[in-house]
């Protein structure tokens, strides 16, 4: 894997700067740069009708989880140096799925640019650009025990992208990595491997997915009431939910689609998650079938009797029991 340097950027920017200047060249461009500015947009009914297709079963999940939360989690001091954080993914990933890593490990040797940091803002990022033909992955490290699971999650979008770039920006295009990292901390416990720090970080997504899910139904909310204006969508969270100005650009700080896009992968990778601990080698073949075909997702999920919400009990349930028998 190569360093992702700033003088590689440079040189990056210079070569797109020299191409036709067509859409997806400025989009690079400006991903390349990180100067985009995007305002907090308050109107989100050209988001709702990207994912309103799946609305009956976001009500589900709605009806099922909102208003839940879990305490926070201290966690133990972990120190891995980068190296050996690389060392261990591909280990891990071989050892969970020797295709995946025998496919994914040219990619990244060849045109795959890394670099660690330590923001808070996200775990890691992963962009591809079509026209150089590169993928460019951020790590960033926090020093605990989730630490490990951020290279195999960005890796798996690379393995996503690589194999159908078409599917690689859905509404469901985190729900590999998030299975993948189910998967990794479930063989990790089951190796007696950091016990309990291991699930804090699988129970500290679930609880960024709870909040997801409040989120949600309060941008419904506001859909359903026709409120697009700022300050019309202050006056009503104010008068119903008592959230303040400061609260309420936390809100649109995530965009409908993107909540949406992380709450639907998750539920889908706790169904293919159920499949995996009756039959590995099934559960792989029906990633790599969603993400390779073309056809309506929410389609391929009926053709394989993927119900949302069938075993996210059952999941809740696996966590909270492991961390109190440790």
């Amino acid at each position: 894997m190569h360093k992702f340097t700033k003088k590689m950027l440079f040189n990056d920017i210079k070569y797109l700067k020299t191409l036709e200047q067509t859409k997806d060249v400025k989009e690079d461009i400006h991903v390349l740069l990180n100067d985009i500015y995007s305002p907090l947009s308050f109107n989100e009914e050209m988001k709702y009708e990207k994912i309103k297709h799946y609305e009956d079963l976001l009500n589900i999940i709605i009806k099922k989880y909102d208003n839940y939360s879990l305490k926070g989690f201290k966690y133990d001091k972990f120190k891995i140096s980068n190296k050996d954080l690389l060392e261990f993914s591909f280990k891990l990933l071989n050892s969970i799925n020797h295709k995946w890593y025998r496919e994914l490990n040219p990619i990244l040797n060849t045109i795959t640019y890394l670099k660690f940091g330590s923001s808070a803002d996200c775990y890691g990022t992963t962009y591809y650009s079509k026209n150089l033909n590169k993928y460019y992955i951020e790590i960033n490290k926090f020093n605990v025990v989730s630490d490990l699971f951020t290279p195999i999650h960005e890796f798996m979008h690379v393995y996503w992208c690589n194999k159908n770039i078409n599917t690689f920006h859905s509404l469901e295009d985190e729900f590999l990595s998030l299975l993948i990292e189910m998967i990794s901390c479930y063989e990790l416990n089951k190796n007696l491997f950091f016990e309990k720090e291991i699930v804090k970080s699988q129970l500290d997504t679930l609880d960024m997915i709870y909040g997801y899910i409040n989120s949600l139904k309060i941008k419904f909310e506001l859909i359903n009431h026709g409120l697009t204006k700022e300050n019309d969508i202050y006056n009503y969270l104010h008068k119903n939910y008592f959230i303040n100005k400061e609260s309420m650009y936390d809100l649109f700080s995530s965009s409908l689609d993107d909540i949406v896009e992380v709450i639907i992968s998750y539920f889908i990778a706790i169904e293919l998650f159920f499949i995996y601990l009756d039959d590995k080698d099934y559960c792989f073949h029906i990633c790599d079938s969603l993400i390779s075909s073309n056809e309506n997702f929410r389609e391929n999920l009926d053709k394989y009797n993927i119900n949302l919400t069938k075993n996210s009990d059952n999941y809740i349930k696996y966590l909270k029991k492991t961390i109190d028998n440790q």
